[in-house]
This record gives C-alpha cells, structure tokens and sequence, in this order.
C-alpha cells in the first residue's frame, strides 16, 4: 500500500494550506485555508481535484484543521455550506472557540468595508461551526474503526495543534504551524517519539536561523522607545491572536518598567474579544503564565487601552496594535493610509508577510509610494522596522523535529521554493531520510508499513513447543576455601533449555501467507532433504606404540577388542583436560559432541584415511570423526590458553625500549628507572593524602551537582545539560568507589605481606611461599578488574564529555537565558576537565623526556620521594673506588681504551687495577664516557658506574641497576 499526498495549497507558496492524504484506503484533508494575497480564484483551494462530482462526503473521512489563521481555516465555511462538505470536521477546543472571530471579522473587512464579492455568510459560519468536533491534547480519536486520530501541543498560537493520524501499520504526522522554542505566552511544540511513515511538515523559514530572543525583544523595545521619543506614532500591524498577545505582555512589562505615560491602543473589537478567551483559555498558555495565573492574569495590561477612529489623526506620540497583520485591508490599511506620510512615524512589521500584501512590499524594500488601485496611491516616508516575532519555528526547529520523529518520508510544505529546496538537501544528506518538495495540485505517493497477518502449522508451533536441551559440564569450587585450605573441585551437569522459533514464510498468490516447518516445505516442493556428510580418518600419535607391537603378533592385536575401549577412554580424558565446558559425551564405542562423532577406525583401507607416510602409519592410532556440513565442528575451535600471571615489565619501560631500539646495559638502567618511577607513582598516588583529597574532590563534585540540580528545578534548558550533569556526577561517584576499593586492597595487601613477614622472621616471603603466590595472583586478579574497570569509566567520561560540550554549544544563548545556573555549571565542570587532562599530558611528557634525555634527574627525583630506607654511608663506604686513567700509546692501546686504578678508601681495602674495552668505558647511569681522573664505584657484581652516579641510585634503592643484586644482602 502507498500513501498519496495532493496538495491543494502551500505547495512551494506560504498561504491557503489544505493538504489531502490517502493513506490505507482512508483519505483525510488536513487544513482547508484561503490565499491572503489573490482576491481571484486563486484565493481558495481546488476543491475539484478531491472529487470530479462534487460528492465530498465519500471522497473524505474527515477534515482536521490546525488552528484558527485564516491560511488554515478561511475556506472551510466556503468548502462546508458552499461546496456541500457534511463530514466530520476536528479542530482543539481553543480553536473552535476563535476560528468564528477570525471568520467573521475578515467577511466584515473584505464584503461589508471593501465591498468585494461574498463567498460565505454569518449564518455559513455558525452552520459550519456546528458540524466541528472538538479534541483535547493527546486524546485518540476513533474516526473509524480503522482512522484513528490524536493532537499534539504546537505552540504557534492558542489552540495550534499538530495531528497524529494512524490507519492500520501506517501512520504520519501533520504539523501545521508550530513553533519549537518557548515564548512569553506560549510554549514550546510538544510530541511523542512516533513510527512514523510521513511527516509533513511547514518550511516558512527552511534557511533562517533566529539569533536570541532577548536580542530580538530589546531591539524591538529600543526602536519603539526612540520613535515615541521624538513624538512619532508607532503602528504595528499584526493578527488579533497570537503576536498581539505576545507584544502587548512585551510593552506593557517595558512601559511599567520605564515609567511612561505614553498610550498603548488595541483597535476595538476582535483583538478585545480574543483577550477575553486568553484569558478563559489559560491552560493552553505558557507554564510561566499558568504559574503566575492566581496572582497576576498576564492579559491584564495595566497600560493598554482601546483605540476610537476620531483618534487616528490625534496629536502626539502613542503605540497602536491595528488588525490584519500584513496590512491587506481592515483596519491596519486605514492607518497606514493616514501614518505613512510622516518621517517621524514607523510602521514594526513582527511577522511574516505573504507576497502581494502591502507588508510583503514594505519588508522587500522600503518604497516611496504604493498602488492600491488605479485611484488610489500612498505616499510612504515614515520609517519600516522588519522584526522577527514569527510564531514559526526556524530551519534549526525544523531539522530537530525532523531528527526527533524520524519518519521514513518527509513533505516539506507552507514555504518559498527556493528554501524547501534547500531544506530538502539539507534532511537528506544529514539525516538520510527521503524528502519531497511538492507544488500546488501536485501528488506525491509513497510506500507505506503494512504487516500481514500468517498462519501458523500444527507442525512449526509444536516445533517451537519441542524442549532443545543443552548439556554443559560445570566445576564448582568455593574460590576462597581452595586457595586457601586446597579443597577439591565438585563437577555437576548444567541442563538448558534453548528453544528457537525457526521456521519459514510461504506466500503464495490468492493464498494466506503461512509459516510452516522446515520438512513442510520439503513436502509441498515434493522434494527430498540432502544432507552433507564430511569425514575424515584422523591419526593420534602414542607413545611406546612400538613395544606395544612387539608383544603381540599383529597390528590388530595391538589394536584388539581389549584396547578399544581403552583408546577411547584415553581420547575422552584428553578432550575433556583441552576443550573444559564442552559436552562431550562417551557412548562406549563413540564419542560425541553434538553433531561431531568420534571412534576407533579398524580398517586398514579406510576411504577417509591420508598416509603421507609408512612411519606415521606404524606411530599412531586412527580415530574416524564424522560431522554434518551445517553444523560447526565444536572441537575444531581452538581456545584461547589462560593469560601468564608473570610479571610484565611496565608499558613505559617497554615503549623506552622500542623507541630506543637497543638493549644494552643503559637502555636496563631507564627500564629499571621507569619501573621505580612506576611503582613510586603507584604508592604515592594510592596514598592517604592523595586519596582522601581525590576522592573529597570527586564527591565535592557530586554534592555540588545534587544542589545545583535542587536549585534549578524551573529553569527549563533547551538541550539535556540537567541530563548531562547527572551523568558527569554518576562517573564522579563511581571513581570514589573504584578508587576507594583499590586502596583498600592496597592497604589490606600490605598489613598481610607485613604480618606474614613477621611470621617468618623477616624472609623473603614471596620466594618462599606458595600461598603467598595464590594470594599475590588474587589481589592482581582483583587490582585488573578495578583497573579495568576505572579505564572504562575514563573512556566513558571522555565520550561524556564530547556529549555534554556539543549540548553546551547547541544550547547557545537560548541556554544561557533560560538555565543559566545550569550553563555555567556544565561550562565549569567542562574546564575543570580541559585542565586536569592538559596538567596529565603535560606531566606524563616531562617525564618522558627526563627518561630519556636526563636519567639523573629522574633518580633525583626517586630518591626525593624514596618511602624505603636505601644503603647508608657506611655501607657505600666499603665499596671499591677506582680512578680511571686513560692509556697512552704506550700502553698497549690495542688491548682497552683505560684502566681503572684502585684508590684506598676509609675501609682500607684496596681492590686490583682493571683493563676496560672501548665500549665498557662509560656509565651505564647517566650514558657519560668515563673522562680522565674521573672516579668510579664497583659493586661487588664487578658492575662499574660514576661515583656520583651509583651513590645517589644506591642511597633511593639498595640494589645494582643492571642485575639487581642487593648490596645490603650481599653485605649481611
């Protein structure tokens, strides 16, 4: 099925809106208004395209419209009592209420005042009035047993609606006029995330992007302000409902502010009428209004009043709001007539204008005179100001809607050409989603979602009811009681039932579509099921097979009834040790593992059986393994051996060492260096201080985010930033915690390593203990789960942090005006980010470059923050010192390039002069060759460095830098 969409009206225009959708059989007219610009044929839709006979009660299921503009609603009365419409028509109660006013005052202004040709009567209106249905917000409306209908808050003007209409699996949405952000009597559009097939949508300003609407306001206030200053007079023309509201709530709140005396006029009439229903429909209004309601009625203007004719031509300043608001006659005209001549006057233009109003002109360029008709010409000198108050929403409400409900096929409508085009490109290369621009009494037809209803066979539902077993064998072990008492392991049969519905859709012409069983199919095709088998004769090499054939006469014997069993058994062991969890079953002359078969092959000319040679045939034992092609062969998966527990040398000191490229004797002193500088880092950051002021910091973060959510309970963000915070103090709380449980297993380690270290009278434990080995490798099991886990958190907090800047910045002004406790707390938690991430990176470069370019400054460092006690001076006192002496030409120059003479040192022990190689006469610390006269330690490793080198390495740690032998051992 399709859903055909014709469009009657604002098909790449903005006026007379009517579109007629066809969707699943049932066909409904959204809108049914008239053209402001044409007073020709053209002012009202082609009503003849919906039906060639004029029957429109069986070519329409109903007639929906939006809200009260006459763009919207100004020729149902003609398309009711004229045309013979009798149908349902639906409209919200609020509309109801103001679409007679709005009616009635244009048929007064365009036959009564200008005495053009009259398509309806009073009484046309009341008639069509009666046959509307009013709807609420979001109530389903059954039209039909198949068309059902539901509104949704639009925001536009009082009573604006947007219309979900839904016939069988297909569904579309009908926007009419919204508008997507908040204003100071209406709020925001409002709708539920829906499947939808069709959206079509309004596109009046498919390329405007509205600047802030605190900008707009006091821009507007300061043009008014300035021209009633100088005395002029201020005429703004704009519709009874909606903008009218809207400036006058804007005026009156600057006028009580400011203290001026100068007068703000109503023209009489429709404007004071629809006041009057603001006020008794205040439920539809913002939530500020609504709020505010029991105290002070925001309709009440203290400093508005109505406006007689006789004052048109009075002396002095004052404000007048004149109706309609593209000055296409009424009353705004007359104004404009006597205003329009004067350079102190000026005419605010707050909205949009169709093309061919006297507003349309003024806003393409400021004229000097106007053609109203052949007789009549307006001198225009007064002062035009365009501002946007447009109730429309802008391109950016337009694409977030569209994003927001992701249809499958969007219409563009109720806009100029050349920006639905624009439009168009933009939702289909961003968003992906087809999009259609149509013209008046063009049709555009699309797919539609239709679900077909199948019968289900006897033999597919008793398949789904058919229990699947699962056999998986399972140890369980109390973890704590074998590692530490050395318990044995309990094995035990897990039994699983996973069923699966499989079956297959058969759907044949003039036939229900069914689904049936796999072996139906087969049945109805007259076909016979092929299976594929594969095989292969597989050789198990065993040890001592040759004795075996030794003691008995032949290869049969060998392989005799007696040892059938036996191989068999012997396979199944290994199977079970290599594939643990597997359900590997032994039936006594076969394995079996699914649908993988396993058994002793007794033929010497087994089809299946590949001798690549004589020798393999004589060392092993065969095994035919069958298996069927659409099954995986559980036993051919290999599984991944578990992870060594050895230790690792650090990411640092590996990276050192593939940058450097070599693995000599200094690249072992800056591994060893980063290895400290690791461990150092460790210890230090997972101190006291550092994680009492870590984690107060983090839940400082938290705390403030709960209060400031507290206290911004009404401020209203435009973007999810409350959303956003919470999520940035949830990532907060769960630091503390990780960060909380790595010191206490930390902490814990410790006082465990020291009790049992006293136990055993100071020794080395770890070396000597298996048990402390078991513990050592479940502490590191549960240090990588919280690691893991904090690297986890990191990522996730930097993918936050992305989300929370994009919402930060996609807010704008608008988020800044309207939470802005909210903005700056995201914009500070962001920094606070920024920082911490450059202080890191900055850090961890430092030290980079120190490893590399200025090891002795990192060992200085160690040996600042060193936490144990490293070798005293007297332990470095009976070390051996040397003095190098470079060797002359003389002195057997072939042999090295220095010798290292003995200095007697305070323990009076003088060690043997030392020949050192080129390449041994440099110090494997700070990478110096040895200079002349220079002094030198040895350790008693027979490892040499720079006195000053090695005495400030021994003093942090007590051990050689290259082999790691322990002077303070070797010395006890």
């Amino acid at each position: 099925m399709a859903i055909e969409c014709l469009v009657l009206g604002a098909g790449q225009e903005v006026g007379k809106s009517c579109v007629v959708v066809s969707i699943n059989g049932k066909r409904i007219m959204f809108d049914c208004g008239m053209h402001m610009g044409y007073d020709d044929h053209r002012r009202y839709p082609d009503f003849s395209l919906i039906s060639t006979t004029g029957d429109f009660d069986s070519a329409l299921d109903c007639v929906i419209v939006t809200h009260f503009h006459l763009d919207h609603v100004g020729a149902l009365p003609y398309f009711t009592e004229v045309c013979g419409y009798n149908g349902p028509v639906y409209m919200t109660y609020p509309t109801k209420a103001l679409a007679p006013l709005m009616l009635e005052d244009y048929r007064k202004v365009m036959v009564d005042r200008r005495g053009e040709e009259e398509h309806f009567t009073s009484d046309h209106i009341f008639a069509c009035m009666k046959k509307v249905i009013a709807v609420d917000l979001k109530q389903t409306v059954q039209v039909d047993k198949d068309l059902q209908i539901r509104a949704y808050y639009a925001g536009h003007v009082l009573g604006a609606a947007m219309f979900y209409a839904k016939v069988g699996d297909s569904a579309m949405v009908y926007t009419g006029d919204y508008n997507m952000t908040p204003d100071r009597h209406l709020g925001a559009a409002q709708i539920d995330r829906l499947q939808l097939d069709l959206l079509i949508t309004e596109s009046t300003y498919a390329t405007t992007i509205r600047d802030s609407k605190y900008a707009r306001e006091r821009e507007f206030l300061k043009v008014v302000h300035k021209c009633v200053a100088a005395g002029g007079k201020v005429l703004i023309p704009t519709f009874a409902l909606g903008r009218a509201q809207e400036l006058c709530i804007l005026l009156d709140d600057y006028w009580e502010r400011m203290n001026l005396k100068i007068p703000i006029y109503f023209s009489a009439g429709l404007t004071i009428q629809a006041n009057m229903y603001y006020k008794m429909l205040i439920g539809w209004t913002s939530q500020k209004v609504k709020e505010t309601y029991t105290t002070h009625n925001a309709f009440d203007f203290k400093n508005v009043c109505n406006f007689d004719r006789s004052l048109i031509d009075a002396p002095g300043p004052c404000v007048l709001f004149a109706t309609p608001g593209m000055i296409s006659g009424g009353f705004s005209l007359e104004v404009f007539k006597h205003w329009a001549p004067s350079e102190m006057n000026l005419v605010t233009l707050p909205g949009y204008c169709v093309a061919g109003t006297i507003g349309h002109k003024l806003m393409s360029g400021k004229p000097t005179k106007i053609n109203l008709d052949k007789d009549t010409q307006i001198d225009v000198r007064c002062q035009i100001h365009q501002l946007s108050f447009s109730p429309h929403t802008d391109a950016k409400g337009i694409m977030d809607l569209v994003k927001f409900l992701s249809p499958k096929h969007v219409i563009l409508v109720h806009g100029e050409k050349p920006k639905m085009a624009s439009l168009r490109e933009r939702v289909q290369s961003e968003l992906g989603i087809h999009c259609y621009v149509p013209a008046n009494c063009d049709t555009v037809s699309i797919p539609s979602t239709v679900f077909v209803k199948a019968h289900a066979s006897d033999m597919f539902i008793h398949s789904c009811l058919s229990p699947n077993f699962g056999f998986l064998n399972k140890s369980s072990e109390d973890t704590s009681n074998s590692i530490l008492d050395g318990t044995s392991r309990t094995s035990w049969l897990q039994v699983t039932d996973e069923r699966v519905t499989e079956g297959i859709l058969v759907m044949e012409k003039s036939k229900k579509a069914r689904v049936v069983h796999q072996d139906e199919l087969l049945l109805m095709l007259g076909e016979k099921q092929h299976e594929v088998q594969m095989a292969y004769c597989c050789p198990v090499h065993v040890d001592n097979l040759d004795e075996a054939r030794m003691i008995h006469s032949s290869a049969h014997d060998v392989l005799g009834l007696s040892n059938k069993y036996s191989w068999l058994q012997q396979l199944f062991a290994e199977l079970t040790t290599d594939f643990p969890g597997r359900n590997i079953q032994n039936l006594g002359e076969q394995l079996q593992v699914e649908s993988f078969h396993v058994s002793t092959c007794w033929k010497d000319d087994c089809p299946y059986r590949i001798i690549d040679s004589p020798r393999r045939k004589l060392a092993a034992v065969y095994f035919c393994c069958t298996w069927s092609g659409d099954t995986h062969s559980p036993l051919l998966t290999r599984q991944e051996p578990p992870s060594s527990t050895t230790a690792r040398p650090t990411l640092l000191a590996v990276l050192l060492g593939r940058a450097t490229g070599r693995r000599g004797p200094s690249m072992l002193v800056r591994e060893t260096a980063a290895r400290e500088l690791e461990e150092r880092r460790a210890d230090w950051g997972y101190s006291k201080p550092v994680v009492a002021l870590d984690m107060l910091w983090n839940t400082a973060f938290v705390v403030v985010s709960i209060v400031m959510l507290i206290l911004t309970v009404n401020e209203k963000p435009n973007t999810p930033v409350r959303i956003w915070i919470c999520g940035y103090a949830l990532q907060c709380l769960v630091h503390v915690v990780l960060v909380w449980l790595e010191y206490r297993r930390r902490n814990t380690r410790i006082v465990r390593d020291e009790e049992r270290q006293r136990e055993t009278g100071g020794g080395n434990v770890d070396s000597e203990d298996g048990d402390g080995s078991d513990r050592g490798t479940l502490s590191s099991s549960q240090s990588s789960v919280a690691k893991q886990c904090e690297s986890v958190n990191t990522m996730a907090s930097f993918v936050w942090w992305i989300v929370g800047f994009y919402w930060v910045v996609s807010g704008g002004d608008a988020l800044l005006q309207h939470a802005p406790r909210l903005y700056w707390l995201a914009v500070v938690f962001l920094a606070f980010d920024v920082f911490f991430a450059i202080f890191c990176v900055v850090l961890a470069c430092l030290i980079g470059i120190a490893l590399c370019c200025c090891l002795p400054c990192i060992i200085a460092i160690l040996y600042a923050v060193a936490g144990q006690e490293g070798a005293s001076e007297a332990d470095l006192s009976v070390l051996p010192k040397y003095r190098f002496q470079v060797m002359g030409d003389e002195e057997k120059p072939s042999v090295g390039s220095g010798k290292m003479v003995p200095i007697e040192t305070s323990s009076e022990y003088l060690a043997n002069e030392r020949i050192l190689l080129p390449e041994d006469a440099e110090c494997c610390i700070c990478l110096c060759p040895y200079e002349d006269g220079v002094e030198l330690h040895t350790l008693p490793c027979n490892h040499h460095f720079h006195s000053t080198c090695i005495v400030k390495w021994l003093k942090m740690n007590a051990i050689c830098p290259l082999c790691k032998y322990n002077i303070l051992k070797g010395n006890e």
